[in-house]
């Protein structure tokens, strides 16, 4: 799971009060997650400048590999610390899904999924 980079990109954010409520690479991203707030006159969009890193992940289902869990994960590998990080992998996952990070290498992650594999993993 490697293929890394970590760039500048300009990271959306949909803040409302001084809160940041959503964070995302286009406007329709943020809606996505706050579509009542499309038409909000008191929040504003921010771009912020951030590390992005770049990746590749697999699917799995951690109930297939004798694991539990309700939903299968989208997983990878921080190429430059070796933690591994993973989130849900529902409903329509974008590729490259646009995952946040909680490591001290990229502010948030582009992780790049094989389509193939995901459905070999799934069924």
């Amino acid at each position: 799971m490697s293929d890394s980079a970590v760039n500048s990109i300009a990271v959306l954010r949909l803040v409302r009060n001084g809160h940041c409520i959503a964070v995302g690479l286009t406007e329709e991203d943020l809606y996505s997650v706050a579509p009542s707030l499309r038409e909000d006159t008191i929040q504003q969009i921010i771009s912020v400048e951030q590390r992005v890193g770049t990746v590749r992940g697999e699917v799995w289902n951690w109930s297939k590999h004798g694991g539990h869990s309700f939903n299968p994960k989208l997983h990878w590998d921080c190429p430059y610390c070796n933690q591994q990080w993973w989130e849900d992998f529902v409903g329509e996952v974008s590729n490259p899904y646009f995952a946040g990070s909680g490591c001290h290498c990229a502010d948030y992650w582009l992780v790049h999924w094989d389509s193939t594999q995901a459905k070999n993993e799934l069924e």
